[in-house]
């Protein structure tokens, strides 16, 4: 049984070279001080199975290429394609992660009255100014989603919290 609670940090999206190596695209903004702890844990069949590195590369701004000291070749880190990549909380917790938003499809909205808005189904990247495209009552509405508008944040609920100023859902 894991003593810690764990977070997704990303996915497996394909393998690199023939020595089993494993790329990762992680769901945040890897940040310039950032290591990877000892072990990793992949999801496999729903089940998060702790692994050992050998070694791994970081890729600012979100690619993480990593060796895995049971994956030996190719044809076996195969076998984990599209696996889920998970950390500890605890580690995660010494750094300050920025999540991508485009990760965030899925979450659900709520307003500071805790009224569920609606769910996200993407995002526009407008420089300086994000937008979640949200669906809110039948039709598409799009919400500002800067730091000053979040009012809480759950990724295990993968709920957001939002301040959302008076006529912007009319």
């Amino acid at each position: 049984m894991l003593s810690e609670k764990l977070s997704e940090i990303g996915t497996i999206v394909k393998t690199h070279g023939f020595k089993g190596e494993v790329v990762i695209s992680a769901s945040f903004e890897i940040p310039e001080n950032f290591s990877l702890p000892e072990p990793v844990f992949l999801v496999i069949e729903g089940i998060p199975v702790p692994f050992f590195t050998e070694y791994y590369y970081l890729t600012p701004p979100d690619t993480i290429r990593l060796k895995l000291d049971t994956i030996n070749d190719r044809e076996e880190a195969m076998k984990y394609y599209q696996c889920a990549v998970m950390l500890e909380d605890s580690f995660l917790k010494k750094f300050k992660i920025t999540r991508k938003l485009s990760t965030l499809a899925g979450f659900i909205i709520f307003d500071e009255n805790n009224q569920e808005i609606g769910t996200v189904i993407g995002l526009m990247d407008i420089p300086m100014n994000p937008l979640l495209r949200v669906m809110y009552k039948k039709r598409e509405v799009l919400l500002p989603v800067g730091n000053d508008m979040i009012v809480a944040f759950d990724a295990k609920q993968k709920s957001i919290t939002l301040h959302i100023p008076e006529g912007l859902l009319d």
